[in-house]
């Protein structure tokens, strides 16, 4: 029962946040999954850019909208929405990018939030 999944500066790869610049939060991570190493994190393949998980909203013809800040530095655009973008769009999956140049990870959504609304709404089954 999922049309769209609208991410804000989402997380796509652990591998870029929290593990380069968060180490409590890695810990914190590799805890939560029971991993008992950072190489078992590392090659697990059930994240958001792997294959296996793209192919799971592609089947269910999920649509997504992301909203990014370009100079992220905490979650980079170029190691997260843009590779799951590229993905997405290689097996046929609809994603919509929304840049916002000049800003970081915040102020998270847009001063008009209309565009992010007019796409769920337009992606949305009409209620009988």
């Amino acid at each position: 029962n999922v049309a769209v999944i609208y991410g804000d500066s989402p997380v796509c790869s652990y591998l870029s946040w929290p593990k380069k610049i968060d180490e409590k939060n890695w810990n914190l991570l590799l805890e939560a999954y029971n991993f008992s190493d950072n190489s078992e994190a590392e090659t697990f393949e059930d994240v958001p850019l792997s294959d296996k998980a793209l192919e799971l909203y592609k089947t269910y013809n999920i649509s997504m909208i992301n909203v990014v800040g370009d100079t992220d530095q905490i979650v980079p655009v170029a190691e997260n929405t843009i590779i799951l973008a590229e993905k997405y769009r290689r097996i046929g999956g609809d994603i919509v990018v929304i840049h916002k140049q000049h800003n970081g990870h915040t102020p998270h959504g847009l001063d008009d939030a209309s565009p992010i609304v007019d796409f769920i709404l337009s992606h949305s089954p009409v209620p009988n």
